[in-house]
């Protein structure tokens, strides 16, 4: 382990925190350089010396909420089945200097929530085969993570850092993942809906951030950095996740993305792959209806090769007859459009291009089609779309 046994700075007495945070029945204080376990673990003077001890003591009552303050050392749980099904925070001493593992032989993970819990100001060590941290269970709903990095280097076996299975609204701020590339999975949501994560980094892992199961829905994501990983997003199922700032670094894939209405705002691929579609000197060609009446839509990039998120960032048209145009653009099959204006021809058959003033993000497996109409109708418009991949 990276720390050594040291004493506590923190002189905050229980009647203190209490008072500060307004929302805890009890408060135990941990050290195992100078603690003991049977001490009373309500001071520092008199701390326990294991966490679980201080797991063991928490109120088991649904109004007790207990606060258990680390010292900054390294934190053994030694837990076979390490569940706490207690409402409990755990607080580190100070980010970057508490550390928590779970060394026991047998131990499938670091630490499991049944109830709703808080872990803050922590590093979690992961060893051999077992979880990181793992929130399992409906009465688990408005557990929170908040500044905590997670190493799973020295797991073995497939593995998730975080894993969130049955569970809502779960919180996770300023989490940091660095995991093995072939082995780990970042953050895994499983039957996981309207959880919220804010400012969480994915380094080095198989799968950076996965969604699976059709009950996964409606979870939030604000910025979030993707590192290094084989997969930085694989959405499997769930509908209508919203993903908001991503910047992707150095991934064999940014996005996979097979989830229903997956919302994404403001992507960052590392690096810009700019193409036109279709990728020819043809074109497609939409014709108009009669005048003024919109014509049959023409398909200007299937489904099928939409393998990946990507941007419109413009379009080419070259209009027959020198009068006025209206082209449109719809990545739902013409059910809304992301893009139309009016053209005025005064030249036929002269190529132009028209840069968007803000991008359009579509998601992968969505189709491209145009629609025009003219004032005379029945005149044609070949067309092209400039794209970016994520």
């Amino acid at each position: 382990m990276p720390l050594e046994a040291s004493q506590p700075t923190i002189s905050l007495t229980p009647e203190a925190l209490a008072d500060a945070t307004f929302r805890y029945t009890h408060v135990y204080y941990v050290n195992p350089a100078t603690g003991s376990n049977f001490n009373d673990g309500e001071r520092w003077d008199s701390a326990f010396r294991t966490l679980w001890a201080a797991v063991i003591a928490a109120g088991s009552l649904s109004t007790d909420f207990t606060l258990i303050v680390l010292s900054p050392d390294d934190h053994n749980v030694n837990r076979v089945d390490p569940t706490i099904n207690k409402q409990v925070v755990i607080r580190g001493a100070l980010h970057g200097l508490t550390s928590i593992y779970n060394d026991v032989i047998g131990a499938t993970e670091v630490l499991k929530f049944t109830q709703n819990c808080g872990l803050e100001e922590v590093e979690i060590y992961m060893d051999g085969a077992q979880d990181g941290i793992v929130i399992l269970s409906a009465l688990a709903y408005f557990t929170f993570l908040e500044s905590v990095d997670i190493d799973a280097r020295s797991a073995i076996g497939p593995h998730d850092a975080i894993r969130i299975e049955q569970c809502n609204e779960v919180h996770l701020s300023h989490v940091h993942v660095h995991g093995d590339v072939a082995l780990t999975t970042g953050f895994h949501l499983n039957e996981a809906t309207l959880n919220h994560n804010d400012d969480i980094d994915m380094s080095t892992c198989l799968i950076g951030v996965h969604i699976e199961n059709v009950a996964s829905n409606a979870n939030h994501f604000r910025n979030t950095v993707v590192v290094s990983c084989a997969t930085g997003i694989q959405i499997d199922a769930g509908s209508n996740n919203h993903f908001d700032h991503i910047d992707f670094s150095d991934c064999t894939v940014n996005i996979d993305d097979n989830g229903i209405h997956t919302d994404f705002v403001g992507i960052f691929p590392e690096e810009i792959n700019a193409s036109v579609a279709p990728d020819n000197l043809i074109g497609v060609i939409a014709t108009a209806g009669g005048a003024g009446v919109w014509g049959v839509a023409a398909m200007i990039r299937t489904a099928v090769a939409a393998t990946k998120p990507f941007y419109v960032t413009g379009i080419t048209f070259e209009i027959s007859n020198q009068e006025r145009f209206q082209v449109r653009l719809s990545d739902d099959g013409g059910t809304t459009y992301f893009w139309s204006s009016i053209v005025e021809e005064r030249v036929a058959n002269r190529t132009k291009f028209t840069v968007f003033a803000e991008f359009h993000l579509v998601r992968q497996g969505s189709a491209i089609t145009a629609s025009i109409r003219s004032e005379s109708g029945g005149n044609t418009c070949t067309l092209w779309i400039h794209i970016i991949e994520v």
